[in-house]
C-alpha cells in the first residue's frame, strides 16, 4: 500500500486532481450547510490538504510541484476579477461607506491579531518591528481618508501602547509613521 501511495504521490497530476477533488467536496459541504462561513470551500480545502500532507508525510514542495498549475492560473483569475468589478462600479460607489467600514474593521482586527499574538508568543522587539509594514499598510487606509484621523490615533494608542512596554510602543509607532508616510 505504501508503494502504491508513493507511486501516485510522485505524479504531478495526482496532486492537481486531489486538490480539485477536495475543493469540490468543500463546495458540496458549503452548499449542504446552507453556506455556513466556517465551511467555506477554501477553508475546508486548506484543512483537508494539510491533513493529507501531514498524514502522508509529503513535503509541501512535492505537493506544490504537482498543484502549481492552479497557482499559475490564480494570477490571471485575480486580474480577471477587475472586469466584473469595473462593470459594477456604480454599485461599488453606492456601497462605498459599508465597503470602507469593512476594510477599516478588517484592518483593525488584523493589527490587533498581529500584535496580540506576537506579544503572547513572546516575540522580540525586532520581530515586532518586522511586522511594521503589515501594520503600516493597514494604517495607510486610515491615512487615505482624513475623516478617519481620530480612529487612526485611537487605534495606534489602543493597539500599540496597551500591549507593549512604552519604549517599544513609541519605537514601533515612530517606524509605522515613517514607513506609511513614504
Amino acid at each position: 500500500m505504501t508503494e502504491l501511495w508513493h507511486h501516485f504521490a510522485s505524479e504531478n497530476i495526482f496532486w492537481l486532481g486531489l486538490t480539485l477533488a477536495i475543493y469540490l467536496f468543500g463546495h458540496f459541504l458549503y452548499r449542504k450547510s446552507r453556506f455556513f462561513p466556517l465551511l467555506s470551500p477554501i477553508i475546508v480545502s486548506v484543512v483537508l490538504l494539510i491533513a493529507v500532507l501531514a498524514l502522508s508525510d509529503t513535503p509541501y514542495e512535492t505537493y506544490f510541484e504537482g498543484a502549481q498549475t492552479i497557482h499559475l492560473l490564480l494570477g490571471p483569475a485575480t486580474v480577471a476579477l477587475a472586469i466584473p468589478l469595473f462593470d459594477q462600479r456604480a454599485r461599488l460607489i453606492q456601497l462605498f461607506v459599508p465597503l470602507v467600514t469593512g476594510l477599516v474593521v478588517g484592518g483593525v482586527v488584523a493589527i490587533l491579531s498581529v500584535v496580540v499574538i506576537g506579544v503572547l508568543c513572546g516575540l522580540s522587539t525586532e520581530t515586532l518591528l518586522s511586522l511594521v509594514p503589515l501594520m503600516a499598510v493597514s494604517l495607510a487606509v486610515f491615512a487615505a481618508f482624513p475623516s478617519f484621523a481620530d480612529a487612526r490615533a485611537a487605534l495606534e494608542d489602543a493597539v500599540l501602547t496597551s500591549f507593549l512596554p512604552t519604549e517599544q510602543s513609541e519605537t514601533i509607532v515612530r517606524y509605522i509613521k515613517e514607513f506609511s508616510s513614504h
